[in-house]
């Protein structure tokens, strides 16, 4: 009420008096601290836009105006109304993350459809707030038929004069028909005020929050302030209330309220104005050591900002929820979350709509293995100043960022495909320019996330399970590298020496077990993008021929091509080569034995045909080579004929120079050893339904 009073005040004087500096900030700073932000919006246009000499008021109403502005969502002009403080205030911390916020605010509206909110039917007309889990519900505080509102200065000083907040409990809100609060325990329940609580060893015990009231006695501060405290109680065996204690650090010059407790019930976390914070309320942590509570341990900045922080929850001892109107936000009381353990928290982020709004948003309780939980908020379409509000997460928000795997630059303008694991596609999202991107991934489901931008190569596909996943957040990195080195060749029949279309080939890191494929093209030609500093093997498989790899090693080149052809071998039975000398096509004495052998073979396999192709070097025409093979493959035919196997079994070709197996190509000076390993004749052994012998009866 004092601050309504003081309005009135400062209103009367100005019904004199209506140019009177002094008044007219009062009854805008009245407002604002009322959390009427029209009527202070009003009052300080009146100060900054019309009066002279703006620049002789207090930076501090700088501030509190484009606070303002910002709760009437009058985003721009409360970044320009930022920046005239900060000239005035360059070393206030919270002007730049608000700022930045205001630049980002599109950032913080995407999580919209993340949530699903319902205002709880046993809202009052008054202030309801503040849910902690208890028993088969919760209990939650409340000013109901009173009018105070106890968030809006909730660890500063408490005057017994106004109308008190009390605890109330209800049973669990999943019931269909809700039964009507009622009081919590009377001996938690004073005529002073009691704020948030937290409940602890299977809920015997409590902290609590309450003015400075013990033993039917109140201590006020040297100031006549009665300050809220930290008060803890325990159940006995008959369910009372017992042995009502103030916490060691408790000091009436302060107040401390707003409990949260870890897991394990040995690291209390709180909200106070004690001197030495960083602003005005800040976040503290104490610790249960020998069995008492310790010294209060400052979060820190990365938490703590110059304005006020409240209603810490601490959540699996790992996540900081906490409220905060000195750090960016859209306006008033905003929740935020932080990672960490025990005292060091960093990362602190505002967690954006719809939990989060223009309007007071606070006291943030969350279940995240039921995915569900509570938080308080005073925006339209409530019941009252401040309502309770009930929500469930229905996915599982994924923060991503895609990176070049070699220097860690931001990649934009990546689609990024989430892909169920059926293969359909679910969503595409587009990476923003700073490589960064956000997915919602409904529960209880499994996911692959592949990364697509034209000349680059995704690292691998990226899985991601939400089975029995706890609520919350999640990040991803996804690297891919821009497409500056390849290997690439054509795949041949080694029969035919005809190009091969349609192939499927394997590109394989033995490394990290990755497989990519591509098929070869019309021409036979494959291509595939490889890492630099990497060891592959190419694969090149297809039923009814003999595999072909090839190995390459990608170590010192950074861009370029590799080539390697690949080469398809029909399965056989026996494979053998006989050599002639220079132009000519008899078979050599020391040869005899190898077709011999094919003969005993062909003779014990009588289904089996034999394929002979004959090659010659390249001295010479490509004409008289060409005969010249020719004569070669018939010498072999007419030696094994010749032993009583039947012509109509054997099939004959010649290659003439097409195929020299090394160096020794036309123009090229070679010694004859090199030249006589081309002049031969290959004999294989298949069977008559093979690919090979198809092929060779097609010709």
């Amino acid at each position: 009420m004092q601050y309504e009073n003081a309005a009135e005040y400062y209103l009367r004087v100005l019904s004199k008096d209506s140019l009177n500096i002094h008044s007219i900030l009062g009854v805008a700073h009245s407002y604002y601290l009322l959390k009427d932000v029209h009527n202070a919006e009003k009052w300080y246009e009146k100060v900054f836009l019309q009066l002279d000499e703006p620049e002789k008021i207090e930076a501090i109403h700088y501030y509190n105006y484009a606070q303002t502005l910002s709760s009437n969502q009058k985003y721009d002009d409360a970044r320009k109304w930022y920046d005239k403080y900060a000239i005035l205030k360059p070393d206030d911390r919270r002007v730049p993350s608000k700022r930045q916020f205001i630049v980002e605010m599109n950032d913080y509206l995407q999580d919209t459809n993340l949530y699903e909110l319902r205002v709880l039917d046993f809202n009052s007309e008054h202030a309801d707030f503040g849910v902690t889990y208890y028993d088969s519900g919760f209990v939650f505080i409340s000013s109901r038929d009173k009018d105070f509102l106890f968030k809006n200065k909730p660890a500063s000083v408490m005057s017994e004069e106004e109308s008190m907040l009390d605890l109330f409990f209800i049973e669990s809100v999943e019931a269909d028909n809700l039964k009507e609060p009622r009081k919590f325990h009377k001996k938690l329940n004073t005529k002073f005020h009691e704020g948030p609580l937290v409940f602890y060893d299977n809920g015997r015990k409590v902290i609590f929050t309450r003015n400075n009231y013990s033993s039917g006695k109140k201590e006020k501060s040297t100031e006549g302030k009665l300050n809220i405290m930290l008060y803890s109680a325990e159940l006995d065996e008959n369910d009372n209330w017992t042995n009502l204690n103030p916490l060691p650090f408790n000091n009436p010059e302060y107040s401390i309220g707003h409990p949260s407790l870890s897991d394990d019930g040995k690291a209390l976390y709180f909200s106070s104005n004690m001197p030495g914070g960083e602003g005005g309320n800040d976040i503290y942590v104490s610790f249960m050591e020998n069995g008492a509570w310790g010294l209060p341990i400052n979060l820190g900045y990365e938490i703590n900002s110059e304005g006020d922080e409240m209603f810490p929850f601490i959540s699996d001892d790992s996540t900081l929820y906490f409220t905060s109107d000195g750090w960016g936000g859209f306006g008033g009381l905003d929740i935020f979350r932080s990672s960490g353990h025990g005292r060091y928290f960093t990362n602190s982020y505002n967690i954006g709509a719809p939990l989060n709004t223009n309007r007071d948003d606070f006291s943030f309780v969350i279940n995240e293995k039921e995915r569900k939980g509570y938080f308080s908020s005073d925006r339209p379409g409530g019941k009252g100043s401040d309502d309770v509000y009930a929500y469930t997460v229905k996915n599982l928000k994924i923060e991503g960022l895609v990176l070049e795997l070699y220097d860690d630059r931001p990649i934009p303008d990546v689609d990024i495909f989430l892909i169920n694991i059926e293969g359909d596609t679910i969503t595409k999202v587009l990476s923003d320019k700073e490589g960064r991107f956000r997915l919602e991934l409904p529960f209880d489901s499994e996911y692959y996330i592949k990364p697509v931008k034209e000349g680059y190569t995704h690292n691998t596909y990226s899985h991601f399970s939400t089975l029995d996943r706890k609520a919350g957040i999640d990040s991803l990195t996804v690297y891919m590298w821009k497409h500056e080195l390849f290997s690439k060749g054509i795949l041949y029949n080694n029969e035919t020496q005809k190009t091969m279309p349609e192939v499927w080939l394997t590109l394989y890191n033995p490394l990290t077990n990755q497989i990519d494929s591509v098929l070869t093209d019309q021409e036979g030609k494959y291509i595939f993008p490889v890492k630099r500093g990497t060891e592959y093997a190419i694969i090149a498989t297809l039923p009814g021929f003999v595999g072909d790899t090839a190995k390459i090693n990608t170590n010192r080149i950074e861009e370029g091509t590799i080539v390697n052809d690949l080469v398809l071998e029909s399965n056989y039975i026996d494979k053998s080569f006989v050599f002639f000398d220079f132009d000519k096509s008899n078979i050599k004495p020391e040869f005899r034995a190898v077709l011999d052998s094919i003969v005993l073979t062909l003779q014990e396999y009588p289904t089996t045909v034999l394929n002979i192709n004959a090659h010659a070097d390249a001295r010479g025409s490509i004409e008289y080579n060409q005969a010249l093979s020719e004569r070669r493959a018939e010498s072999a035919k007419k030696y094994i004929v010749n032993r009583g196997i039947s012509s109509s079994r054997i099939s004959t070709k010649g290659f003439g120079e097409l195929l020299i197996i090394n160096r020794c190509v036309d123009g090229v000076n070679c010694k004859e050893i090199e030249h006589s390993k081309n002049r031969r004749a290959e004999l294989k052994i298949v069977y008559p339904d093979s690919d090979e012998n198809s092929m060779i009866q097609e010709r």
